[in-house]
C-alpha cells in the first residue's frame, strides 16, 4: 500500500514538473517585421520596432529570429519587403524565414491621431493566431508605452501595473482631448444648424440630412411669403371695399362693397392663419435641426461635464420654448 502511494506521488510530480517545463519552451520561432511607417519617419519606426521586439523578446512567448538575419534574407531573395502588415505577406515572409510565427504591424501617426495595429500569423498555415489595434489621440511619445502594450495583446499576455497604469493615462488623456475637439465641433456645427437649418448637418458630412433640411426650410420660407404677400393684399382689398362702403350711396353697391370687405377679410384671416402655421413648423424644424447637430457628435464621458452643454427649455415668464448654453466652471 505504501508503495502504491509512493508511485502516484511521484507520477503526480513527475506530470506537475513536466507540465512546468513545457511551460517553460514558448511558443516557437517568431520573426518581428519592422513596424510599417505611416505619417511617421523611417528612424521613428526603427526607434519604435526595436522597442516592441525587445517586447516580445521580454514577453518570452516566442524566440525571434535575429533582425540581421531577417534584413539579410530578405535582401538575398529581393521579392518582399521589409515593411509588411498585411496577412499574405506576413505568411510568405514566415515561410521564407523558417519562422513558425510572423508578428507584423504598423503605426500610423495623422495630427495628433494614431492607430497602431497588429497581427501574429501562423506561417504553415496562415491562420491569423491574434489581431490587435490600438488608437488614441496624443503626443509622439506616448508612441512608446503604446507598442510595448501592442505587443502584451498580440500575445494576450497581462500587462505590468506600471505599463497597465501608464496605458491607462494614456487612454485618460486621449478622452479628455477628444473630448475638447469634439466639444468645439459640435458647437461650430450648433451654430451652423442656427443660422440655417441643414447647414449644420452638411458640416458633419451627413449630405442627405442636410440638403433635406436646407430644402425644406427653403420651401416652408417661400410658402410663409407667399401666404404673407396673400393677407397683405387681401388685407388691402378688405380696406379699399371698407372705404368705397362708407363712401357709397347706392344701397345695391353698399352691400356689394359690404360683402366684398368680408370676403376679402375672409381671405386675410385665412392667409395670415397659414402663415402662422408654416413659421411655426419652420421654427420647430429650426429647433429639431440644432438639436440633430448637438447630438450628432458625441463627447467621452470625463469631458461631457467640462464641454458646453445646449438645453432646451420651456421659458414660463415669456411663455416660450427657448435654448441655452451651460457651461461648467469647476
Amino acid at each position: 500500500m505504501k508503495r502504491h502511494r509512493t508511485t502516484v506521488r511521484l507520477t503526480t510530480v513527475l506530470i506537475i514538473l513536466i507540465s512546468f517545463l513545457a511551460s517553460q519552451e514558448g511558443d516557437g520561432t517568431a520573426v518581428a517585421l519592422d513596424l510599417v511607417p505611416r505619417g511617421i519617419t523611417e528612424d521613428q519606426s526603427a526607434v519604435l520596432t526595436k522597442i516592441f521586439r525587445e517586447q516580445i523578446e521580454d514577453i518570452g512567448r516566442v524566440t525571434l529570429i535575429e533582425r540581421e538575419k531577417m534584413i539579410q534574407l530578405l535582401a538575398t531573395e529581393g521579392t518582399l519587403p521589409r515593411w509588411c502588415a498585411a496577412e499574405w505577406c506576413a505568411v510568405e515572409v514566415g515561410r521564407l524565414l523558417g519562422a513558425e510565427k510572423v508578428v507584423a504591424g504598423y503605426v500610423e501617426k495623422e495630427g495628433i491621431r494614431f492607430s497602431l495595429g497588429g497581427i501574429v500569423v501562423a506561417s504553415e498555415s496562415g491562420d491569423v493566431i491574434s489581431m490587435t489595434a490600438i488608437e488614441f489621440v496624443g503626443e509622439m511619445e506616448s508612441l512608446t508605452a503604446a507598442v510595448k502594450v501592442l505587443a502584451y495583446q498580440l500575445f494576450e499576455t497581462a500587462l505590468p501595473p506600471d505599463l497597465r497604469s501608464e496605458h491607462h493615462e494614456i487612454m485618460q488623456h486621449s478622452e479628455d482631448l477628444q473630448g475638447i475637439t469634439n466639444a468645439r465641433k459640435r458647437m461650430t456645427a450648433v451654430i451652423r444648424s442656427a443660422i440655417f437649418p441643414g447647414l449644420g448637418q452638411l458640416y458633419l458630412e451627413k449630405k442627405f440630412l442636410g440638403l433635406g433640411l436646407l430644402a425644406t426650410q427653403v420651401t416652408l420660407g417661400v410658402a410663409i411669403v407667399t401666404h404673407y404677400s396673400r393677407y397683405s393684399t387681401a388685407y388691402d382689398e378688405t380696406v379699399a371695399s371698407y372705404q368705397l362702403y362708407q363712401e357709397e350711396t347706392d344701397v345695391d353697391l353698399i352691400l356689394q362693397y359690404k360683402d366684398d370687405a368680408k370676403v376679402s377679410f375672409k381671405h386675410a384671416e385665412m392667409a395670415i392663419q397659414q402663415r402662422k402655421t408654416f413659421t411655426n413648423v419652420a421654427f420647430l424644424l429650426w429647433l429639431g435641426n440644432i438639436y440633430h447637430a448637438f447630438r450628432s457628435v458625441s463627447i467621452p464621458d470625463t469631458a461631457e461635464s467640462k464641454s458646453p452643454l445646449l438645453k432646451l427649455y420651456f421659458d414660463r415668464n415669456a411663455g416660450g420654448v427657448g435654448l441655452g448654453v451651460a457651461i461648467a466652471l469647476d
